[in-house]
């Protein structure tokens, strides 16, 4: 059985997503908590953390059929 390429560009988004998220929590590191720059690259980690899952599940999706 061969898996539909549209899981792959799905999963590679998720990838990119994911690293982003990565990329900004790791930079809220940087700042003290809860100041307004530690803020803003939590918000950013959410952000692309959830775009990140969105594209999993539309990942598993083309899994499962």
């Amino acid at each position: 059985m061969a898996i539909p390429s549209d899981f792959y560009i799905n999963f590679e988004r998720f990838k990119f997503n994911l690293d982003k998220s990565i990329d900004w929590l790791i930079n809220s590191w940087e700042f003290k908590h809860e100041n307004i720059d530690w803020q803003i690259c939590r918000l950013k980690h959410k952000k692309y953390h959830k775009i990140a899952l969105k594209y999993l599940k539309r990942a598993n999706k083309y899994l499962n059929g």
